[in-house]
């Protein structure tokens, strides 16, 4: 059984406003978190319990795993620059 993901409406538009090829990447990414909540290359955020990213090249995936309800919840989509900033 897989985790099941849910994906914030600012997260969405900011998935939406990547370059389509980062688009293609990043969705991809997100689907195999269903499978596997911490896959290879992820790393855990300093200072947060439960909050995680994955690299897609410049971009960054911010993720934040439920284990008790098998849920992954996708916080932001964006370049490595500005990612971070509001975390």
């Amino acid at each position: 059984m897989g985790y099941s993901l849910n994906i914030k409406p600012s997260a969405g538009k900011e998935l939406d406003a990547l370059p389509w090829r980062a688009q293609i990447q990043s969705m991809k990414a997100i689907i195999t978190l269903s499978i596997s909540a911490r896959p290879e290359g992820c790393k855990k955020l300093v200072g947060s319990d439960n909050v995680y990213r994955i690299r897609i090249g410049e971009y960054r995936i911010i993720y934040q795993i439920d284990d008790t309800a098998q849920a992954v919840y996708i916080e932001s989509v964006g370049h490595r620059q500005g990612i971070y900033k509001n975390k």
